[in-house]
């Protein structure tokens, strides 16, 4: 669906995120935590993060304007040891706010479903020309996702997603997505689909399990009346945001970003960033 003009999207662009690590008691693991939009969860001893700035860089430069103006890439991470940056496997870890989305509101729990099926039913295909330059939709041949489950009990959902880059390199994404009070925060494990996932289950069970919003920042169910979220959408269009580019943006976030990290060659660490 081609999207119309969107109202002025510049304006949700969010402040670069303070971020740092906290120690964890009596392990050799840090608890990452993001300061500005209230959320963290455990990063595995032998995990590094990307410097923020070599991050920015790399994705500012694929990303149009308008999915820079509704996503925010937090952080990156990868194992230590490594020559290049971006090298799998990798955790990456996104956030959207509900606002960004063109949503009034909290989301309540009952329009979890309907808000995951307002994405996972894009042709992203169809719709990459749009989001992406030329070095993305001249080397992204295939996209195949899983069935999403939505946990709606513990506020989250699930899913697996593939995408082919050329003639046969496939980049596998086990993926959580969690449901806060105002943003919805993703994080994504990347490797490519032939490696041993086996050997990092226990690294994906510690990320995904140990994440946790802010007190003040948890979702909260509401027994508001308002209009569902599909009409919310609509009425985010009728405001001036199109409601095709709001849901091709929402299949993007929730399956295709993590594609951009594997594109171009993995950037040479500088001397001083070299594992001594």
């Amino acid at each position: 669906m081609k999207a119309e003009k969107v109202w002025i999207l510049a304006i949700i662009l969010l402040p670069v995120t303070t971020l740092f690590y906290e120690k964890t008691l009596a392990t050799d693991q840090v608890r990452f935590h993001s300061e500005t939009n209230g959320y963290s969860f455990i990063i595995p001893k032998g995990w590094i993060q990307i410097p923020e700035d070599i991050v920015r860089e790399r994705y500012s430069k694929v990303l149009s304007s308008r999915t820079r103006a509704i996503v925010l890439y937090e952080a990156e991470f990868q194992m230590e040891g490594k020559d290049k940056w971006f090298e799998c496997p990798t955790i990456l870890v996104q956030m959207a706010r509900y606002s960004a989305l063109g949503i009034r509101g909290t989301l309540r729990k009952d329009e979890f479903s309907d808000f995951v099926k307002s994405f996972t039913g894009r042709d992203v295909m169809e719709s990459k020309d749009e989001l992406f330059g030329e070095v993305v939709t001249d080397v992204m041949t295939g996209y195949r996702v899983s069935k999403v489950v939505v946990d709606k009990a513990n506020r989250r959902y699930t899913y697996v997603c593939e995408i082919t880059i050329g003639d046969s390199s496939v980049i596998k994404s086990e993926v959580v997505g969690y449901f806060g009070k105002e943003t919805i925060v993703q994080l994504m494990f990347n490797h490519y689909v032939e490696a041993d996932w086996s050997r990092f289950e226990t690294d994906r069970n510690l990320i995904f399990g140990s994440f946790e919003f802010d007190p003040g920042m948890q979702h909260e169910d509401t027994l508001s009346k308002s209009s569902g979220i599909l009409d919310r959408l609509r009425e985010a269009a009728a405001r001036g945001l199109s409601y095709g580019l709001i849901a091709i943006v929402l299949g993007v976030i929730f399956g295709l970003f993590k594609l951009i990290t594997f594109l171009s060659r993995p950037e040479e660490k500088s001397g001083d960033e070299q594992k001594q």
